[in-house]
């Protein structure tokens, strides 16, 4: 399968003196260069004995009868409660762009964009993609496909044919040779063997972007650079779902969930300096901090939290701009269990990570930093088993429960953050005037209990499959295409 396009000599992410591509230089150079902070590397078994040892004692405790574990679930499941209050009391919002640089100060952009089976998808990518507001001869685009994903790879050509025909620079398609793992940040990392940009980008297949978004993230960079501050090397524009009519229970629920994650959360603490878990799609980075750390890594299932955490370890930082990019949102039920199954077991697989050098992430970071990343970590791992061990106590002990003071203050404290999480669904569909989404709210109960069911099925792939990349389907959206 091959596309016309000439394998450049290039940088091969950290090995600039290396003049041909290397397949295994190129999609496993975190694996090879720097084990311990990639999934592909065994626990160390320190750290094994030590996640053994700490659940045997709380089994011990609990058949004991000791409340020691229920008061650490309280705390763990109210964890958020400090940031969802400063961010409502200080209004937190992602400051909009109000000035761009010029067409001669842009810098060169890679917009990168992996597929796998979605030939049904293709006709909308590109159309997106040549709706973005940049100037052409600063801009490359990276359609990339699996070997043997010819489908895709027919319709690429099809979509693209006058571009490959008259010889236009600036869209291509890449064709990953095929290997283990067949993962998304595989792909990612063969093309960024390729880019010549100074900046890039991810867009999924089913994402329309903001046509100014590059512009604005470009525009932000050059900002904190004009300071001196080469810190940032990464940007997160907000990912908005497009609901069609009459859509599904499934279908609403994410449309809440990103709004209340990328209009809330990811602001907050962006506002507060605490390392981003990145949304796997419109993130921007700068070329040269990705080559650095070696690029993405290729086992992990959720490379976008990973990819943050270890850009924190070298002290970079991630933050947000404001044009938002458009997509389709999961329908059924089955596909909405295997990609938040994905998510989960590749949020296990970068706590194992992150716990390993904790010193060493703290000195960057800093104590507020290293808690507030864990937590974002564990309680999205967690937050639905930990509901399900929670409820499973109090109905186990509601004899006692009206017996002070056996539970009492936890089942308090619980109460109030549960009303403070409600609050800030209510709070931020109120701002962005998505009165609609009110009534969804009352979905999260289920939500909350089907996740338990999702973390456990993704502890179960962490043992037996845990790089097997479950494929979501996807459909292209009526809006946002005119």
């Amino acid at each position: 399968m091959q596309d016309g396009f000439d394998e450049p000599s290039v940088p091969v992410l950290k090995r600039p003196n290396k003049t041909n591509i290397d397949i295994r230089d190129v999609t496993h150079a975190l694996a090879r260069y720097a084990p311990e902070e990639s999934s592909h590397q065994p626990i160390p078994p320190r750290l094994a004995v030590v996640i053994i040892l700490i659940i045997s004692l709380l089994i011990s405790a609990i058949i004991n009868g000791n409340d020691t574990p229920v008061v650490l679930l309280t705390l763990a499941l109210t964890a958020y409660f400090p940031l969802y209050f400063m961010a409502i009391v200080l209004d937190v919002r992602t400051p909009l762009t109000l000035e761009f640089l010029t067409d001669a100060q842009l810098p060169q952009y890679t917009v990168i964009i992996p597929l796998y089976k979605e030939a049904n998808m293709v006709a909308q990518i590109t159309y997106a993609m040549r709706q973005i507001n940049y100037p052409s001869n600063k801009i490359e685009f990276f359609y990339v496909v699996e070997e043997s994903d010819t489908q895709t790879y027919k319709a690429l050509r099809k979509a693209l044919s006058d571009a490959l025909a008259d010889g236009t620079v600036n869209e291509k398609i890449l064709v990953v040779p095929d290997g283990t793992p067949r993962t998304k940040p595989r792909a990612c990392n063969y093309a960024l063997a390729h880019a010549s940009g100074d900046l890039l980008v991810i867009y999924d297949a089913e994402d329309i972007p903001h046509r100014n978004q590059l512009r604005a993230a470009a525009s932000k960079f050059a900002r904190h650079e004009a300071h001196n501050d080469k810190s940032l090397a990464c940007l997160q524009a907000p990912l908005d779902i497009s609901l069609e009519k009459r859509e599904g229970f499934f279908a609403r629920q994410m449309t809440l969930e990103y709004l209340h994650l990328f209009k809330f959360i990811l602001p907050a603490l962006d506002r507060f300096n605490i390392p981003l878990p990145l949304g796997g799609s419109s993130n921007h980075f700068r070329i040269a901090v990705l080559r650095e750390i070696y690029g993405w890594d290729s086992w992990n299932v959720t490379e976008d939290a990973d990819i943050g955490i270890r850009m924190a370890f070298r002290g970079y930082a991630t933050a947000m701009i404001s044009p938002p990019t458009i997509e389709s949102p999961t329908r059924g039920f089955w596909d909405f269990v295997k990609q938040r199954t994905r998510w989960q077991k590749g949020h296990f697989q970068t706590l194992l990570v992150l716990l390993r050098k904790p010193l060493k992430l703290i000195t960057k970071v800093g104590v507020l930093g290293y808690l507030g990343l864990h937590l974002v970590i564990l309680i999205r791992c967690f937050y639905g088993l930990g509901v399900w061990v929670f409820i499973g106590v109090f109905l186990l002990n509601i004899p006692d429960i009206l017996n002070p003071p056996h539970y009492q203050w936890q089942f308090f404290v619980m109460l109030i953050n549960w009303t403070m999480i409600f609050f800030s669904y209510f709070y931020v569909c109120y701002r962005e005037n998505r009165f609609d989404l009110f009534k969804d709210i009352f979905g999260l109960f289920f939500i909350w209990l089907l996740a338990g069911f999702i973390t456990c099925r993704a502890l179960m792939q962490l043992f037996w499959s845990p790089f097997v990349w479950e494929k979501t389907n996807h459909t292209p959206v009526n809006s946002g295409m005119k």
